[in-house]
């Protein structure tokens, strides 16, 4: 007889690595499968095996679901995926799981969750840098808005595990090199390179800043990079 494969004792939440977490982010094939089907390349080649059951119910409430899996995939879906993903990994004994390749799918769910946040930030941070340095008065509304919704969806995708893979300085250099390509597209001088980032990933993520004060931020920044003889033309 068979014997059959305990998720549970291995550590596995497959409660919660179902077809409607893989739908929203993208990573795998985007179709709802019934209980048992397969939603990735990873789970086909498993779902037939006796006594798997990858896939959960769509339709079953999704406080029971919360109540049956790992916590920590509320509390933190990106340190979930990694821990995850390190338990499959220590599975890779058992020929009947292609542990690899579902690790890799488990743990590409976080860090799309992470690229999301640096993007944000990054587009957050360069739009701050045109309001703060651009001399045009038509356009500052929309860099506002723009700043509030990249902001916004940042702090919605952020979890605490991600802190220690994001790198502020990196994603503000970025930022400075986006603003500048837009300053010269619309023939305005670029923004000097000696300007440091006024803010920390607290200040961004954390509650909703006050926008205008934070381009005050950052302009100050501008000018003290600039120095005493220069001026913005």
């Amino acid at each position: 007889m068979q014997r059959q494969f305990d998720w549970h004792l291995a550590g596995v939440d497959a409660q919660h690595l179902g077809p409607e977490r893989l739908q929203r982010h993208g990573s795998c094939i985007a179709r709802r499968a019934a209980p048992g089907q397969a939603v990735c390349p990873a789970f086909r080649r498993i779902a037939g095996m006796p006594g798997l059951r990858v896939g959960y119910d769509p339709r079953r409430p999704r406080a029971r679901a919360r109540a049956m899996g790992d916590p920590l995939y509320d509390r933190d879906f990106y340190r979930w995926t990694q821990d995850q993903a390190r338990r499959l990994r220590a599975l890779e004994g058992d020929n009947r799981l292609d542990t690899g390749n579902l690790a890799e799918e488990v743990a590409d769910l976080g860090r799309s969750e992470l690229n999301k946040v640096a993007s944000h930030l990054y587009q957050a941070l360069a739009h701050l840098l045109l309001a703060a340095w651009s001399p045009a008065d038509t356009p500052q509304g929309h860099w506002q808005a723009e700043i509030r919704t990249h902001l916004r969806e940042a702090r919605r995708a952020y979890t605490p595990g991600m802190r220690q893979h994001l790198d502020l300085a990196r994603e503000w250099r970025e930022a400075r090199l986006l603003a500048n390509d837009k300053l010269a597209a619309h023939g305005e001088p670029g923004l000097p390179e000696a300007v440091a980032c006024p803010f920390t990933l607290d200040d961004l993520l954390g509650q909703p800043i006050d926008v205008e004060a934070a381009i005050g931020r950052v302009r100050a920044g501008v000018d003290q990079g600039l120095g005493p003889h220069h001026d913005r033309t």
